[in-house]
């Protein structure tokens, strides 16, 4: 999503400043106003995704599984780019829907854990 608005925002510029340059305090109030509000939106999103991913990483960690384990969860991103989201590095960041689905099927395993352990004591 983030990429469409800032693909907005150069295609904005390209108008803008295409023209001719005469532009109006309006204009440029309103480029600005843009620009200011994708680099909000920006920081916004990569915090929300940090927090899912040491959410999802806390839980892996407590079931004792490794990027393979949730490769084989997401099944669309390989080990390597999983083990770049651990909340050490940060240096990728999935699309929060797989992060929060991760998630949602390490939570699923681990209630299946808790009731098969119940079922053995």
């Amino acid at each position: 999503m983030i990429q469409m608005y800032m693909g907005l925002m150069v295609a904005v510029s390209v108008v803008f400043f295409s023209q001719s340059f005469s532009l109006s305090l309006v204009d440029i109030d309103i480029y600005l106003i843009c620009l200011i509000s994708a680099w909000i939106f920006g920081q916004r999103l990569q915090r929300d995704n940090k927090r899912l991913l040491t959410i999802m990483w806390t839980l892996a960690d407590e079931m004792g599984y490794t990027a393979a384990d949730l490769k084989r969860l997401s099944g669309k991103y390989g080990e390597v780019d999983l083990t770049l989201t651990r909340p050490e590095r940060m240096a990728f960041f999935p699309g929060a829907r797989v992060i929060q689905a991760v998630t949602c099927k390490m939570q699923i395993e681990q209630t299946q854990r808790e009731v098969e352990a119940r079922h053995l004591a």
